[in-house]
């Protein structure tokens, strides 16, 4: 194990949430706590040789204490939560550019939710997460924040041998007529309406996924890794 960086109170401390590695390379991250001012947690970026800089220090105003791990969005900016704090106490739902600009989306009054957890992007472009408290009985709820932001598909695995076979998520895939790989053609099958069955064809190489619909072209949030032929996957 080699260590890349190591931590100071200002940089933020209690980082319970995993590093995001993001399309530019470089890991992105949360810290409870710690921090310049008062403490009330971080967001950070680390590249492979250490070079550490903080993005934000939050200052109770915009939300305390991020225990989540942060979500790339489709638009190349960042989505995350705090579990406390913000304008109405109970935590918030952010955005923070790579330049480190943050905007807070939502602030919680508990009668939504408190005490928030981590986001996810689905596939029709929104995001969702829970609050382990408050709503309407006390015990959580579940919510969607909107950005605006077009759909797309996932693959799952992200990787694969040629002659492999992938599954592709997302919505609105019956009648599909093309799925291709970087612009290589591949042979497929529709599932069901959310999931496609599709073969990694032979000359695909790294790039995008792309799927034409009867109601549009969709295209993956992350690029697909074509493996080698001999490579473990």
């Amino acid at each position: 194990m080699t260590d890349i960086a190591s931590f100071q109170i200002s940089d933020g401390s209690r980082i319970y949430g995993e590093l995001l590695q993001a399309s530019d390379g470089n890991f992105y991250g949360a810290a409870c706590a710690g921090g310049g001012g008062s403490s009330n947690g971080t967001v950070f970026r680390v590249n492979r040789e250490g070079v550490f800089k903080v993005l934000h220090n939050f200052d109770g105003n915009d939300g305390s204490c991020p225990e989540a791990a942060l979500v790339e969005g489709t638009d190349g900016n960042f989505y995350g939560t705090t579990s406390g704090d913000g304008t109405d106490i109970h935590g918030t739902v952010f955005q923070i550019t790579p330049a480190g600009a943050l905007t807070t989306l939502h602030a919680f009054n508990l009668t939504d939710g408190g005490n928030i957890g981590g986001l996810m992007q689905a596939t029709d472009g929104n995001f969702y997460g829970v609050a382990f408290e408050g709503g309407y009985y006390g015990y959580g709820t579940l919510f969607q924040i909107s950005m605006g932001l077009g759909p797309f598909i996932r693959t799952v695995p992200y990787f694969g041998r040629t002659g492999t076979s992938i599954t592709i998520l997302g919505n609105n895939l019956a009648g599909t007529s093309s799925v291709t790989f970087n612009g290589v053609a591949a042979a497929f099958t529709v599932i069901s309406a959310t999931a496609i069955r599709a073969t990694v064809p032979a000359g695909a190489t790294n790039g995008k996924v792309q799927v034409v619909t009867p109601h549009g072209t969709l295209v993956s949030n992350t690029l697909f890794e074509v493996l080698p032929r001999s490579a473990a996957p």
